[in-house]
């Protein structure tokens, strides 16, 4: 019965289960300052140590902008390319996303080759009231995403850990004899 036991407990371990890396790897809030005359937008975000500067500017339907992560003055992602961009105005939370490309910097292992970054905020409340011609948004969150795939679980673990579990049983089986 015991080795019964055992070959169950080795199956259920031979079935492969994937490990699902993080995609989030940065976040931060901050306030974003637009200017909707001649298209300048600039973010600054801070967490503990951890900051993130978007400085942007659209050009008809090109979005020329450049991203900087660092921790505690450190540069750990920059890049100045950007590689698309989505605004989404239908949620209660509205959604704007800067996907940059040519990656520089210590954390670009986490990254692969693109980097999006993705604002959550609210439009009601921006403050138009410091000046005319800017648009202040408060409490705006910023997340560096990655587009790595997740990292599946080799299939080889499964079966190291059913084979230790059959010796186990070889094992405790030999002793009671």
């Amino acid at each position: 019965m015991a080795l019964f036991k055992s070959l169950i407990t080795a199956a259920m371990l031979a079935v492969p289960a994937p490990l699902l890396a993080a995609t989030t790897i940065y976040e931060t809030s901050g306030d974003v300052v637009l200017d909707p005359i001649f298209g300048f937008a600039d973010y600054a975000g801070s967490n503990g140590d951890l900051s993130i500067t978007i400085t942007g500017a659209l050009f008809g339907d090109v979005l020329d902008a450049s991203l900087v992560v660092a921790d505690a003055g450190q540069a750990l992602l920059e890049s100045f390319d950007t590689v698309d961009f989505d605004i989404d105005f239908s949620g209660a939370s509205d959604t704007a996303s800067i996907t940059f490309g040519s990656l520089i910097g210590d954390a670009v292992a986490l990254f692969g080759s693109t980097a999006t970054v993705e604002f959550f905020f609210d439009p009601s409340a921006a403050d138009v009231s410091l000046a005319p011609d800017f648009i202040f948004l408060e409490d705006v969150t910023a997340q560096v995403v990655s587009d790595v795939a997740p990292v599946p679980l080799p299939a080889s673990l499964p079966l190291l850990g059913a084979a230790l579990v059959g010796f186990a049983a070889l094992r405790r089986k030999q002793r009671r004899s």
